[in-house]
């Protein structure tokens, strides 16, 4: 099946009743490259820490797993994510992983909002990157799909008054961003370490001096200014948003003969059970 036949599949299935289905279709198979996904959640991740709140939390003065030991920290929450990419939120073995999460987060002092903000990047800001690279968006299947997924998932990890629809979730979110979003130290602290990490994990040594730049190129000019990070060169950035519009062009098109997933499975059992 080719990518574009996928894509047709996916949009032909019901984004509300078929939500796990869909996730699962274009994470592990249509999107899947676990470079493009690390690239993706660290964007996201650092989308989260513009809020002060949010990234006072993380950052614990720099002694927060975040800043301090980035990769075990991200490791773990994107293993979660796997689990529910893979089977799903109402499955045994997604409830794990929400108890799991659950109880992590009720050591720390975080108010509803935060929870509702976070929860809003995961369903907005990948279709925010696309459209700043100019890429093809995501259908509106693929959109609504993606909602009803985190949103029915966030319910169950006992956040509150979501949004009804995808429209008013992006509007909640627009506001927020524009009454918190502001530079902090914090902020900065966990935009360094997050960026410097995915360079040092996830890029073969040769590649590495390119490696902030291209990251860099990636975060939009509002994001950039939150986070303290100074604009690249224009040349850079058009070349980098040039290559990854090409190589998503090229993901949808291409043929997978395998299912491919985000995340290792083996990580995301190990996490869910320590």
């Amino acid at each position: 099946m080719s990518g574009s036949t996928l894509r047709a599949a996916v949009d032909a299935l019901d984004p509300e009743l078929d939500d796990e289905r869909i996730v699962d279709l274009t994470t592990n198979w249509l999107y899947a490259n676990p470079l493009l996904y690390t690239l993706t959640y660290v964007l996201v991740f650092l989308r989260q820490a513009s809020i002060p709140g949010i990234a006072e939390i993380l950052d614990r003065d720099g002694r927060g797993p975040t800043v301090r030991s980035p990769r075990g920290r991200n490791a773990a929450t994107m293993s979660y994510f796997g689990v529910w990419f893979r089977h799903g939120y109402r499955s045994a073995r997604g409830q794990q992983a929400i108890e799991r999460v659950n109880a992590v987060h009720g050591r720390f002092p975080i108010g509803q909002d935060q929870y509702r903000y976070v929860l809003a990047t995961q369903i907005f800001e990948p279709g925010r990157l696309m459209a700043l690279v100019g890429a093809q968006p995501l259908t509106a299947t693929e959109n609504l799909a993606r909602f009803v997924f985190w949103r029915n998932l966030g319910q169950r990890l006992g956040i509150e008054d979501i949004p009804d629809t995808f429209d008013e979730f992006h509007a909640w979110m627009i506001d927020y961003e524009r009454e918190n979003c502001r530079y902090t130290p914090a902020a900065g602290r966990i935009a360094t370490a997050l960026r410097d990490d995915w360079v040092h994990s996830r890029l073969p040594a040769p590649l590495r001096p390119l490696g902030r730049s291209t990251l860099d190129s990636l975060v939009a000019p509002d994001l950039a200014v939150s986070l303290g990070i100074s604009p690249p060169n224009l040349a850079v950035r058009w070349l980098v948003h040039r290559v990854i519009r090409g190589y998503l062009r090229l993901l949808t098109e291409y043929t997978p003969s395998a299912r491919r997933y985000t995340t290792g499975f083996g990580a995301s059992r190990a996490a869910v059970s320590a």
